[in-house]
Parts: structure tokens; sequence; C-alpha cells
């Protein structure tokens, strides 16, 4: 049997372990615990720990994270330096509460304690989640016992315990602002207007389907509400008629503008939210018409509103996520073309228009 290795796989096994990150995203409560019993599994029973920092963009929060792990120490029965003496120390050797506490004046400061290794931390925005990080440090020797990070969700417990009003300036939790692209298609059940079909009788109708391509970004209130605008274009709307002895085909491209509010019931890992909000209807370009054998492009006039409701699906995946939406849209009036129609030129509204989008894209929060 080969000893030295037995020897050691012992050794760096558990400075492996000590380093490990926790690539799952988990809640604030969970983050403290999963911390204090990493630390807890490097000492023991005789040993004395000192939580001597944690660095975050406000005070409130680092002065929030140091006493709940010191909690959640105790609870796990590890002998922990009680905070008040830890300030005591800190003000008699003149430690500035404006800089950081390098390894030097840690351990300096873990020996005045009495303690047998120091915990010095420091909190990291990663975008769509936090990132905390520990270093455990031998008082005796000041190496470093052990490296690990734990990476914290940003629900609404841990937006509040961030104060975000204060974080702003540092750029800690800013995660309001999104933006995104999608592809897809618009597959449309359009209904024509009178002034293309006349009256007196029903044709055959048979709906396009569409192009779409949207730019969109969204500001996130918290992540279950937030506002979210768009641009899409939508080419070959339209429809085929086909009646009293003849077809017409008509296709036009829009650019639609929602406005919608989101609702997310599921946050995490996947999220999945509603979407519901109106829209703007304008023309992008000419309507092409063909009637049998002849065709013309016509000018697109006008605007319509509309109302959008949707479904939409997210996926972490790399530095944003995976985006899919599902929406109906529905305009309330139609846009017209300028033509003449057997009665001389006048303006003809062109269809009420109404699809079903399904469109899938990606997403980044900054």
């Amino acid at each position: 049997m080969n000893y030295k290795a037995l020897v050691l796989a012992f050794i760096v096994l558990p400075l492996g372990l000590g380093q490990a990150v926790y690539g799952q995203n988990v809640s604030y409560k969970e983050g403290i615990k999963l911390t204090a019993e990493r630390i807890g599994d490097r000492v023991s029973a005789k040993d004395i720990v000192a939580v001597v920092e944690f660095r975050a963009a406000t005070d409130r929060f680092s002065d929030r994270v140091i006493d709940d792990l010191i909690d959640g120490l105790i609870a796990l029965d590890v002998r922990v330096v009680d905070r008040q003496n830890l300030e005591a120390v800190r003000a008699e050797q003149e430690y500035q509460y404006s800089g950081y506490v390098d390894d030097e004046s840690a351990v300096s400061l873990g020996h005045e304690l009495g303690a047998s290794a120091i915990i010095l931390g420091s909190g990291e925005n990663m975008a769509d989640y936090y990132r905390f990080n520990f270093r455990m440090l031998s008082v005796e020797t000041g190496e470093i016992l052990a490296r690990f990070s734990v990476n914290v969700r940003y629900d609404p417990a841990m937006r509040r315990l961030l104060d975000e009003r204060a974080a702003h300036s540092s750029g800690i939790g800013t995660t309001h602002f999104m933006i995104g692209g999608r592809l897809g298609a618009g597959f449309e059940i359009n209904t024509a207007d009178e002034d293309m079909v006349g009256s007196g009788y029903s044709p055959k109708e048979k709906s396009n389907t569409a192009f779409n391509a949207a730019l969109y970004g969204a500001y996130r209130f918290n992540d279950v509400w937030s506002v979210q605008a768009e641009l899409n274009l939508m080419l070959n709307n339209g429809m085929e008629i086909s009646g009293h002895g003849y077809t017409v085909k008509i296709d036009y491209p829009t650019l639609d503008i929602p406005v919608l509010v989101r609702w997310n019931f599921i946050q995490s890992p996947v999220t999945a939210g509603l979407l519901l909000g109106p829209y703007i209807s304008l023309p992008a370009g000419k309507l092409n018409l063909s009637v049998g054998d002849r065709g013309s492009a016509l000018d697109t006039k006008g605007y319509t509103l509309g109302i959008a409701l949707g479904f939409a699906l997210g996926y972490k995946l790399g530095p944003g996520s995976l985006a899919a939406d599902v929406r109906y849209i529905n305009d309330f009036g139609s846009l017209s073309v300028r033509e003449d129609f057997g009665e001389g030129m006048q303006d003809a509204n062109i269809c009420i228009r109404r699809s079903i989008n399904i469109t899938v894209g990606y997403e980044f929060s900054l």
C-alpha cells in the first residue's frame, strides 16, 4: 500500500472541500447555515472562533451577516468570541472602521481575543445572485485553513437586507434592469374588414403566419413585479381572402410597441410569469396586395391599439437566461390603405389582426 499517497489524500481532500463553491443559488438563511456548517466542520470542541469582518456595500448588511453567522455557529455549539468583546478590542487597538482589516492585523486581533481561528468575509455582486466569500485563518500560524463561497439568490428577503437605496451607489444588488431579444412566429387568426370584402357575403379567409423579432427592456421592482417595454417587428401580417371567383392576398409589416406588467409567480431556479398590457401597432412598410395575377404595393396608414396577454418562462444559462414567451395579441382596430376598390380613391381598413405569438431568445440583467 502506498502510505504516502494515502496520507496526502487525507491532507488534500479536506483542503479541497474547504475551498468548495456552492454553485446552486440558495436563500440568505440557507447561505448563513451552510457557511456556519463549513466552519463547524473545520474546528474542534476546544477551538474559539472570531468572526472579524465581512466586507459589503453597507455597514447595515455587514453587521447583519456577522451577527447571523455568529448565531449560526453558536447553534452548532461552536465557541465564538462575543461581538462586544471584538469591538472593544478593535477600539483599544485603534483598528479603523473606514478601512479593511488585513490578514496580519486580523491575526493580531485574534491573539488579543484568545481565538484559535478568525473568519474574514466579503460580499460580491454577480448580477443575478450575491456571492459570500469567506476565509478561515489560523491565529497560531496565520495560514489559511479554508476558503469557501456561497451563492445567495436575490429574493425579496435578500433585497431588503441589502437596503438597495444605500447600495445603489456601489453597484451592489442593482439588478433592477434587464434587456433581451427574442425571435419567433405569429400564428394569426385575422378577420377581414368590410372595406376589403364588401358586405352581404362571407368569404373564405386564411390568415398568414407572421415572423416576429422583439427587443425589450424591463425594470424590476422586485422578484415578483416588473414592467416591460418592447419593440416587436411583425413581418407578413395579413391574410388570403377568396370569394366571388377571385382571391385577394395581403401582407404588411408592423412595429408593435407594448408596455406590459409582469407578475412572476415562480422565481427560482426557473422563472415563470404572466404578462398583460396595451400596445400600439404602427405601419413599418408598404402593404403588398394581389388580386389574381395582378399586384401592387400600397402605403399603409394610421395606427391601431391592442391588448396583449402572455406567459413567459426563463431558465438561467451562462451570464443571462434563456427566455420563452407565448402571447395572444388582439387589435382593437385596423390599419388602412389608400386605394381604388371600384368606387374611386378612398381609405380602406385592412383587417382586425389577432395572433398567437411564440418566441424564444436570451436576456441579461444589468
